[in-house]
C-alpha cells in the first residue's frame, strides 16, 4: 500500500506529506531455490575463482534477498562471505593450490528466512605439479646380481593434482617400457654386463618427475684375470746393480667390480720369492750378486682366479763385478804318470766363473824339451793331433779365462811318454880287456853304464862268466846290483868268457858289447886254445816272440863278410842289421824292431838271414806289441 496525508485549512491551502508504502505480510515465505553455477562440481579452477548462482526468489512483497557464501578446504569449518544480492563473487585471497574445496550458497530475506543450496566441491589447480619424488628400491645401487631375470622395483609416487601416474623404465639410456605399477622385470641380462638404470614418472599432462641413477651388474660366473705380458726387464738382461725394478702390463677382469692384485715371483735356484702388489711395477734392492734370476707374475682377482703372464717365465742376471774363473784342477796326466799313448788325453775339471753366463775357454800348455805349446781349447779336454815325442819328459798346465780377460792358472805338473817298453841301449866292458892273458885270481870287471830309452827306468847289472860260452849250463851269474863293477876270486890257469847283462824293469835284457862275451885268461894258458866253432850255423832269436829288442846268435869257422837283414813275410826288406868282415867264432847282434829309418815297425812274423861268403841260412821270429 502506499499512503499519504494533506492537511486543508480553512482558506482553502493544502499540505501535502510524502508518500509512503507499506505491505501486509501476515505470514513470511522463505527465498526461492537457486543452482550453484561456478565452479562445477569436481571441475578444478584456479587460485582465485570466481563463485557464480543463479537469482533466488521470494514472494514476500518488499522482501530483499541477500546472499551468503561459505567455502573452504575443512568441510567442518567454512569461511562464508556476505555478498549481498550478487550473484558471484571473485576471492580476494588466492586459494590454496592443488586443494579440493567445499563451497554452498545461502539466500536470506530480511525475515531471516533461508535458503541453503546443495554443497559442491572442487579443486584448485593453479598450475600442473610434476609427480611426487621417489626412490629406486631393488636390485640396490652397486649390487652384484647372479640371476639373469630380475624384477626392478621403486617406491610408489602419488600426484598432487591427482593425475594418474605412469612409470617409464630406462635401461644403459635406452626405454625398455612403461608400467603403472612401481616394479619391471627385466631379463636376459647379458653376463658381466654393467647396467645403468632409472624411472620416469609420468602424470599424462606433461609432469614428470625421475628418479636418482643405480646401477647394478650380472657375474653369474667369475672370470680370471686378462693375459698380460712382462714389460722389463728384457729377458736375459745383464745388470751391475742391486736393485732392479720389474714392470708388467696391466691385467684387466671383466667380472663388475673385481680388482686384480699381482703376485711376483722370484727364483734364484733354491731360492723362492713372492711380492704381493697392487701395482704394474716393483722394486726390489740388495739382489745377490753374481745371480741368475727367473720370475713370472701372477693377476689374481677377488675370488681366487689366477692369470700368469704369458710368455711362461723371463730371466735376468745380476753381476756386479767381473769375477776370476776359479782354478782347475789337472786330472791327466797325473804327476809322474807314464803315458804309453804318444796322444794322451789331457783332461782338467771345468773352471767355475761365479759370473752367470761367463763363458770360459782354456789354454793348454804343455812342454817338449825346451819346446812349449800352447792351444787354446773351449773345452776342458784336448787331445794332441800328433804324437808326443818319447821317452822324455812333459809338464803341462792349464790358464782358465773368462769372456772379460781374467785368468787362473793351475798348477804344473808333469809326465813321461813311453810308448812301448825299450831295452837298455848297448854299452861297452872296461876291463879285463878282450883276450888278456896272464891275469890274477883276483879279478875285477869295470864297465860302463847303460841307458835305458824310458824314462824314470832303474837299470841293474849281472855279471855271467863261463869256461865254455857255448855250453849255457856252465855260466854262472853274479848278484843283481847298481854298481858297475864287481870283483870276483877265480881258478888259476883258465880261460874265462864273461858278459855284462843290463835288465830293465821292463824285464829287457841287454848284452854289454853287442850282446858279445870278451874273454880272458888267468893265468900262463895259452890263448891259442880257444875254441873255435867247426861250422856255420845261425841259432834262432831269443827271446821269441819278443818286444821289441832280440838277439840272434851265429857261429863263424873261418873269417869272413857277413850281413845279417830282416824282412817281412812278404819278402821286403825292412832292415840291414849289420854288413861287415869279421874273424871266426861265436857272434851275436840285436835287432830293435825298427826298419833302416828307425821308425818301428808293426807287430808281425819276421823272417832274419844271413849271409856269409857261401853259406845262407833264414829263420823266422814273432814281434809282439
Amino acid at each position: 500500500y502506499y499512503w499519504k496525508v494533506i492537511a486543508t485549512d480553512d482558506d482553502g491551502g493544502t499540505k501535502s506529506s510524502g508518500t509512503w508504502s507499506f505491505w501486509t505480510n501476515s505470514e513470511n515465505s522463505a527465498p526461492g531455490e537457486f543452482t550453484l553455477l561456478t565452479p562445477l562440481q569436481n571441475n578444478d579452477v584456479g587460485i582465485s575463482p570466481t563463485f557464480t548462482w543463479t537469482q533466488s526468489s521470494d514472494n514476500d512483497l518488499q522482501d530483499e534477498i541477500n546472499y551468503y557464501l561459505y567455502f573452504g578446504d575443512d568441510l567442518s569449518y567454512l569461511e562464508y562471505v556476505e555478498v549481498g544480492d550478487q550473484l558471484l563473487y571473485t576471492t580476494n585471497n588466492q586459494l590454496n593450490d592443488n586443494t579440493n574445496y567445499y563451497w554452498y550458497v545461502v539466500a536470506m530475506d530480511l525475515s531471516g528466512a533461508t535458503y541453503i543450496t546443495n554443497t559442491q566441491t572442487f579443486a584448485v589447480n593453479a598450475n600442473n605439479d610434476n609427480p611426487s619424488s621417489f626412490t629406486l628400491l631393488m636390485p640396490t645401487n652397486g649390487s652384484i646380481l647372479t640371476d639373469n631375470n630380475q624384477l626392478l622395483v621403486w617406491s610408489p609416487t602419488t600426484d598432487l593434482d591427482g593425475d594418474d601416474v605412469e612409470f617409464e623404465v630406462f635401461i644403459n639410456g635406452t626405454s625398455v617400457g612403461t608400467t603403472s605399477h612401481n616394479y619391471f622385470p627385466f631379463t636376459d641380462l647379458i653376463e658381466n654386463e654393467a647396467y645403468e638404470w632409472f624411472v620416469v614418472a609420468m602424470d599424462g599432462n606433461g609432469g614428470t618427475s625421475t628418479s636418482e641413477t643405480w646401477n647394478f651388474t650380472l657375474n653369474m660366473e667369475n672370470t680370471a684375470p686378462a693375459p698380460f705380458d712382462l714389460i722389463l726387464p728384457i729377458s736375459e738382461t745383464v745388470f751391475n746393480q742391486s736393485t732392479i725394478t720389474l714392470e708388467w702390463e696391466q691385467s684387466t677382469d671383466i667380472d663388475p667390480n673385481d680388482f686384480v692384485t699381482y703376485s711376483v715371483v722370484l727364483n734364484s735356484g733354491d731360492n723362492i720369492s713372492t711380492y704381493e702388489t697392487n701395482q704394474t711395477a716393483f722394486t726390489i734392492e740388495n739382489m745377490l750378486d753374481n745371480t741368475i734370476f727367473y720370475w713370472f707374475v701372477n693377476a689374481s682377482d677377488m675370488n681366487g682366479a689366477i692369470t700368469q703372464n704369458n710368455d711362461g717365465q723371463a730371466m735376468f742376471i745380476v753381476n756386479i763385478s767381473n769375477e776370476t774363473p776359479s782354478i782347475v784342477s789337472l786330472v791327466s796326466p797325473l804327476d809322474g804318470s807314464i803315458q804309453t799313448n804318444l796322444r794322451p788325453t789331457f783332461y782338467w775339471t771345468e773352471a767355475l766363473d761365479p759370473d752367470p753366463y761367463d763363458e770360459v775357454s782354456y789354454v793348454l800348455y804343455y812342454q817338449e824339451h825346451d819346446a812349449i805349446l800352447s792351444i787354446p781349447v773351449d773345452t776342458n779336454a784336448y787331445t794332441p793331433e800328433d804324437n808326443l815325442l818319447d821317452n822324455i819328459e812333459h809338464s803341462w798346465t792349464v790358464n782358465s779365462i773368462d769372456l772379460n780377460g781374467s785368468e787362473s792358472m793351475s798348477e804344473t805338473i808333469h809326465f813321461y811318454t813311453d810308448a812301448f817298453p825299450e831295452p837298455p841301449m848297448n854299452f861297452s866292458t872296461i876291463e879285463p880287456q878282450n883276450e888278456i892273458t896272464g891275469i890274477g885270481t883276483e879279478v875285477q870287471f869295470v864297465w860302463n853304464s847303460t841307458i835305458d830309452p824310458d824314462p824314470i827306468e832303474e837299470i841293474s847289472y849281472q855279471l855271467v862268466y863261463a869256461t865254455d860260452w857255448d855250453d849255457i849250463s856252465t855260466h854262472v851269474t853274479s848278484e843283481l846290483s847298481q854298481d858297475t863293477s864287481v870283483i870276483l876270486s877265480l881258478g888259476d890257469n883258465t880261460q874265462y868268457h864273461w858278459m855284462i847283462e843290463a835288465l830293465d824293469s821292463d824285464g829287457f835284457i841287454v848284452g854289454s858289447d853287442q850282446n858279445t862275451p870278451k874273454s880272458f885268461v888267468v893265468g900262463t894258458l895259452s890263448i891259442n886254445d880257444i875254441s873255435i866253432p867247426t861250422e856255420f850255423a845261425l841259432h834262432q832269436n831269443y827271446p821269441n816272440p819278443f818286444n821289441p829288442t832280440t838277439q840272434i846268435r851265429y857261429d863263424l869257422p873261418f873269417d869272413n863278410n857277413v850281413s845279417i837283414i830282416i824282412y817281412d813275410v812278404i819278402g821286403r826288406k825292412i832292415k840291414l842289421v849289420m854288413s861287415q868282415s869279421q874273424t871266426a867264432g861265436y857272434h851275436s847282434v840285436y835287432w830293435d824292431a825298427t826298419n833302416d829309418l828307425g821308425d818301428p815297425v808293426s807287430a808281425g812274423m819276421y823272417i832274419y838271414s844271413i849271409e856269409a861268403g857261401e853259406y845262407r841260412q833264414t829263420k823266422k821270429m814273432v814281434l809282439l806289441k
